[in-house]
């Protein structure tokens, strides 16, 4: 399972998180359940992380 920018298909399912609207399909979608979606702005450089709800920063 990968991250990517795509159309959206039928088996699609739209969830909003903090106002984005994420589509994720009913295959993955036990893979994305306690994902955060956030957006870093520090010396990292900016734009939007995806991590796992368990994992260490």
């Amino acid at each position: 399972m990968g991250v990517t920018l795509d159309e959206s298909n039928t088996d699609d399912k739209i969830h909003q998180v903090n106002g984005i609207d994420i589509l994720v399909s009913e295959k993955d979608k036990s893979h994305v359940q306690n994902f955060i979606i956030d957006f870093i702005d520090d010396f990292r450089g900016k734009g939007l992380i995806i991590q796992s709800d368990g994992a260490c920063c």
